[in-house]
C-alpha cells in the first residue's frame, strides 16, 4: 500500500513537470549564481562575523509573499520567521525574541497579506466544521483551529478574509508586545516599534495598516490602525 501511494503522488508530481532530481538540480544551479553575484559575496564577507538586522520579521509560509523579496533585502537585513498565516506560536514568538534580545534589532513587523490559504481554511472550518486534513488532530488542523479561535471572536471578519488576515496579525503583534517583561517595557516605553503589514498578492505592494501601542488605563496593548 505505501508503494502505491507513493507511485501516485510521484506520477502527480511528474505531470507538473517537477521531481525531486529536478527541484534539487534547481536549488544547486540557483545557489551558484548567487555565489557567483560580487553583492552578494560582499555581503556574505560584510556579515561572516555576525548579523545586525534592521527589523525581525513574521510572514506566512506562502512562497508569493516571502519577506526578503517583497521588499529587496539583502544578506543580514531582515530576521525571519514564518507561520500558517503568520499566526505564531511559542517558537515563533521565541525567534523574534531572540534579535530584540541580543542582536540590537529594535523594529518587528507582523506582516499578512490578501489571499491566505490558512484564513480560509480556519474561516471555513469555522463556517462549515470542515478540516483541510483528514486526519482529525493533525498539527495542520490544529494550527487552524487555533486561527479559528482567533477569528470567532469578531464574525464580521469571517465575510472579509483581508480583514480576518489584519485581525489575525494584530492578535500575534500584540501577544508579542507582551511576551516578556523586558521587552513588554521596550513597546511600552517606545523603544521597540512593533507594526502590522498587509501584502497584496495581486499588486505586490505592502504597507502598514496597525501599530502597537501601550493603553495605560487597561494596561495593555492595543493595535492602532493606520
Amino acid at each position: 500500500m505505501m508503494t502505491e501511494k507513493k507511485a501516485a503522488s510521484d506520477n502527480s508530481v511528474q505531470e507538473r513537470g517537477v521531481t525531486a532530481k529536478g527541484v534539487e538540480a534547481w536549488v544547486i544551479e540557483g545557489n551558484r549564481r548567487f555565489r557567483s553575484d560580487p553583492g552578494n559575496i560582499a555581503r556574505i564577507e560584510m556579515t561572516k562575523s555576525g548579523q545586525h538586522p534592521k527589523r525581525a520579521v513574521a510572514g506566512c509560509g506562502d512562497s508569493r509573499v516571502a519577506a526578503n523579496n517583497t521588499n529587496s533585502a539583502s544578506i543580514g537585513d531582515q530576521f525571519n520567521t514564518q507561520a500558517i498565516a503568520a499566526m505564531l506560536d511559542n517558537a515563533g514568538i521565541a525567534a523574534l525574541m531572540y534579535p530584540v534580545l541580543h542582536l540590537g534589532t529594535r523594529v518587528v513587523d507582523i506582516e499578512v497579506h490578501t489571499g491566505c490559504g490558512g484564513i480560509a481554511a480556519a474561516i471555513q472550518f469555522i463556517k462549515t466544521g470542515k478540516l483541510p486534513d483528514a486526519e482529525k488532530d493533525s498539527i495542520l488542523n490544529q494550527e487552524v483551529r487555533r486561527i479559528a479561535s482567533v477569528l470567532s471572536a469578531t464574525p464580521s471578519a469571517l465575510d472579509d478574509p483581508t480583514a480576518a488576515s489584519i485581525l489575525v496579525g494584530s492578535e500575534v503583534a500584540k501577544r508579542f508586545a507582551g511576551c516578556s517583561s523586558e521587552i513588554r517595557e521596550m513597546a511600552k516605553s517606545g523603544e521597540l516599534g512593533i507594526n502590522v503589514w498587509l501584502y497584496d498578492i495581486k499588486t505586490g505592494e505592502k504597507h502598514v495598516v496597525g501599530r502597537v501601542a501601550y493603553d495605560g488605563r487597561s494596561d495593555s496593548f492595543v493595535v492602532v490602525r493606520v
